[in-house]
Order: structure tokens, then sequence, then C-alpha cells
């Protein structure tokens, strides 16, 4: 894997805004013939704690977006966008400040043991937990500068589906 341009904690932008970990990357593969991933999943770390985001969706930048079933890589590369959710058993996570260990991983065809592509190393401070916790709809960024071979960060708020109007009938009374 290339170092990640983009890797974003927040909320998924559904309505439910399920905690998500998202993440731009280009996998290649060193073989000519390349490889075949079966399934992804990041492992983020925090001090002694760990969580793993094992549902992956992938899709490309126009927001073609598949549940991950699979995924051949080879030489040249692919770059998609990778998003990794909790599942639907009420499993839930606060991303709370301090410094993060993101290990992104594959299982590989043929292979029984996943792989790990790629750890990052990230860190949230207390105003930008705190902003997470307050505002539900915002979301941490973090972008690579090649320039200074590190990642800075910026909020910015989830664009969730605006709900229905509500329209009110009001009756005179008699």
């Amino acid at each position: 894997m290339a170092q990640p341009p983009s890797v974003y904690f927040g909320p998924d932008g559904a309505r439910e805004r399920h905690p998500k970990v998202f993440v731009r990357a280009l996998l290649y593969a060193t073989s000519i013939r390349g490889r075949i991933v079966q399934g992804m999943f990041v492992r983020l770390r925090r001090g002694d704690s760990s969580q793993t985001f094992p549902i992956w969706v992938s899709g490309d930048a126009r927001g073609n977006l598949n549940r991950g079933a699979g995924l051949a890589v080879k030489s040249d590369g692919i770059a998609l966008h990778h998003h990794f959710l909790l599942p639907g058993d009420g499993t839930t996570y606060e991303f709370l400040p301090g410094a993060y260990e993101l290990e992104l991983c594959a299982v590989l065809v043929g292979q029984s043991r996943p792989h790990r592509l790629g750890l990052i190393k990230l860190a949230v401070s207390d105003l930008e937990a705190a902003r997470l916790r307050e505002d539900q709809t915002s979301g941490l960024y973090f972008d690579w500068s090649p320039d200074t071979g590190c990642y800075s960060t910026h909020i910015d708020q989830a664009k969730l589906p605006e709900p229905p109007p509500t329209t009110v009938t009001l009756t005179p009374r008699p």
C-alpha cells in the first residue's frame, strides 16, 4: 500500500451516524500476476484499547460503493476509497483524544492469516475529540503532506440527508 493521502474518523453519511474509518489508498502487488484480496479490515489502537472495524465497503470517487466482496490488485495498482464500519450488533466507538495506530489489513485468497498492508500513526487532540463528541455530524480528516511527511487535520461537517419537510394542516375550530 502506498502512503494514504486521506484518512477520516467520524460518522458514516447515513442518518444513523455510525462511526467509521475511511482510508483513500493505492493498493499494488509486487508480483506480475497480482493478488486477490478476499476481505479487508482496520484495527484502531489507542493506548491499551483496540477496536476492529470489520465491515469493508469500497468504491471510487464518484460514490460507486460496493460491499467488499473481493478485489483484484495488479502490479500497476488500484486506488479506491475504503470505508470500514462496525458490525450492526450494537457495537459503538468514540474517537477519544490521544495517539492512534491504524492498522490496515487484508485477507488474501489462499492465505489463512491477515496480511498487514500498513500502519498509520495519527493523533486526535482534546479539542478535536470534544468537537466530535459535541457535534455528531462532524468528522476528522487527516490529510497527508508529502512535503512535511506528516498528516494535518481538519474537522468537517458531514453532509447528511435532509429530513423530509413536515406539513402541518390547521383545521379551524367550530
